[in-house]
């Protein structure tokens, strides 16, 4: 029989202590209810979604469950979720490999531009350069045959015949 208390009161102390922890989760619960509910009438109340002249249309039921989602809502709006702030950072760490990107590659079509006008001037120097060359050859060639004229006897036995 004394064996049988000692477990009927180890049985009570352990529903005891169970239903001390539920009233604890109760009550951390309760103040987060009413934390979200004062955040809630703060950034407004279900007013803004039914406006007095619509809200006559419905029925007292209905305003009533609309009041209930809209407090729901707000309670879900209201906390974030676990994993936000890796979100965030990495969404800040992607925004700035975006930034990074967008200017290199501002950098290289500026510096392809640069190098497209650079070739272009090169190319104009060479056909000038060439140009100026086949001058210069044509006038060595035309200096060299007209010398040959002058020595050849044809050429000096003109200029001698004409005078």
């Amino acid at each position: 029989m004394l064996g049988n208390v000692v477990s009927d009161e180890t049985s009570l102390d352990n529903k005891i202590e169970k239903k001390k922890q539920e009233l604890e989760r109760s009550r951390k619960r309760l103040q987060t209810l009413q934390s979200v509910r004062s955040v809630h009438t703060l950034t407004g109340n279900t007013q803004e979604l039914f406006p007095s002249a619509l809200g006559k249309l419905f029925s007292f039921k209905e305003r009533q469950r609309h009041s209930e989602l809209s407090f729901f809502w707000g309670f879900l709006f209201f906390f974030r979720p676990a994993f936000m702030d890796e979100y965030e950072k990495i969404e800040e760490d992607l925004q700035n490999h975006y930034d990074s990107f967008v200017e290199k590659f501002r950098n290289l079509c500026f510096l392809e531009s640069q190098l497209d006008e650079y070739h272009k001037l090169e190319q104009e120097r060479f056909e000038v350069c060439v140009i100026l060359y086949v001058e210069q050859l044509f006038s060595c060639f035309i200096r060299g045959f007209l010398l040959k004229l002058l020595v050849s006897n044809n050429f000096i036995y003109f200029f001698a015949s004409t005078s």
